[in-house]
């Protein structure tokens, strides 16, 4: 009768075992999905930027491991080489604030201006 428990018991723990290895092999084959509240931490370093005006999508993704992160996010800057460097920064932040990051691909887009030309409005 002894023998019977602990022979349950050694298949308990072998099913476990299995069990954790299958999920995290699962995980790599379907490129899971990066938890909630790391994403909400993404998006809060994203938005202190005093140069980032929102985010139009974010997306995160782990294989194994390692974790994949890209946003589209539209900025303040006037010029190629200030949206660069904003999208450098938001880059150095995200990977001191998230373990794991290997890559981040950063999309930004200028800010939307108001103003119309004439050929636009139809007038002169």
């Amino acid at each position: 009768s002894l023998d019977k428990i602990a022979a349950l018991l050694v298949v308990l723990l072998v099913f476990k075992a299995g069990f954790g290895i299958l999920v995290d092999a699962l995980r790599v084959l379907l490129d899971a999905s990066i938890d909630f509240k790391t994403m909400d931490h993404v998006k809060t370093i994203i938005l202190t930027d005093p140069q980032v005006l929102s985010i139009n999508a974010l997306w995160g993704r782990n294989s194994g491991p390692f974790r994949f992160i890209e946003a589209d996010i539209v900025v303040k800057a006037t010029n190629l080489d200030k949206a660069h460097f904003v999208g450098r920064r938001i880059e150095e932040k995200i990977r001191d604030g998230v373990s794991h990051v290997d890559h981040i691909l950063i999309h930004y887009e200028p800010q939307k201006k108001d103003t119309r030309t004439c050929a636009e409005r139809n007038t002169i």
